[in-house]
């Protein structure tokens, strides 16, 4: 299920990043504990947020409109409300570049293994 619709990374008036926060299940769970264990075995510090799936709708790279994205976020709050079946999850590295990020994969997981 999809929830926290048009959320911001850094902030509502400095916006970077926009995306949908999908509600957590065991499978994905599962998934990111794995990868934390995993990040853990080559050294890399255990990540001591709080787990938020999401789907990245998109990067901002300027940003004049904070009243109108206020406002649209808050009209859609909370509207989407959809169930996507899924076969993989794909775990895309962004390298940002000043034209454009590429997204490079980085690791495919096949649900069924779960």
């Amino acid at each position: 299920m999809l929830n926290d619709v048009f959320v911001t990374f850094k902030n509502i008036s400095n916006p970077q990043v926009l995306w949908i926060g999908i509600d957590a299940d065991n499978i994905l769970e599962k998934i990111y504990h794995e990868i934390q264990n995993c990040a853990g075995s080559f050294g890399f510090e255990k990540d001591n947020r709080q787990y938020r799936p999401h789907l990245t709708l998109g990067r901002i790279k300027s940003f004049s409109a904070e009243n109108n994205l206020k406002e649209l976020c808050e009209k859609h709050s909370h509207q989407i409300n959809e169930t996507v079946d899924a076969e993989t999850i794909i775990y895309y590295e962004s390298i940002l570049s000043p034209a454009s990020p590429i997204y490079k994969p980085i690791q495919i997981y096949k649900l069924s293994d779960f």
